[in-house]
């Protein structure tokens, strides 16, 4: 299971291009013929609609175990970051600096799962077909639609 997590995490990188900044992913992951699948629609759906090959599947999962400890590491790092910069800024006692050390923190380790989202987003890329990567590209277009829309809906309705 955590390694579904941990596949989730990096191809969302994938199929956004942009770190997850505030967010907790909290998906729910099962596996599935010993392949990732997202329960919630999140990014594995986007796999299963390329019509991999098992031989594609296979250097898939390679990459996702090459990463899987730097995922589970940095993933913890990020919760703890953001539990002690929560604390930091609802303190009784106001503290600029820890507030400052603990963004910082944070920011680091937020950099470092980007590139290592983007590191594993290029490695996956490598064995696509061309046709493969330009539908992924298009889905990828529709769900960035997708989520304009929605967010301005959200703010349509909060101004009411």
């Amino acid at each position: 299971m955590r390694k579904s997590i941990v596949a989730g995490m990096a191809l969302m990188m994938v199929l956004m291009c942009v770190p997850l900044a505030w967010a907790e992913p909290e998906c729910g992951h099962m596996m599935m013929r010993g392949r990732h699948m997202d329960m919630n629609g999140g990014p594995m759906w986007a796999f299963n609609k390329l019509d991999l090959t098992k031989q594609q599947m296979d250097k898939m999962d390679k990459i996702f175990d090459q990463h899987k400890n730097d995922f589970k590491t940095l993933h913890k790092k990020i919760k703890e970051d953001r539990k002690a910069l929560r604390e930091a800024v609802t303190a009784d006692t106001y503290n600029e600096q820890n507030i400052r050390t603990a963004s910082k923190a944070l920011a680091s380790n937020m950099e470092e799962m980007a590139v290592l989202r983007g590191k594993t987003a290029s490695e996956i890329r490598t064995i696509l077909t061309p046709k493969q990567v330009e539908q992924l590209n298009q889905m990828r277009n529709r769900h960035q639609e997708q989520m304009k829309f929605q967010r301005k809906f959200k703010d349509m309705m909060m101004d009411d």
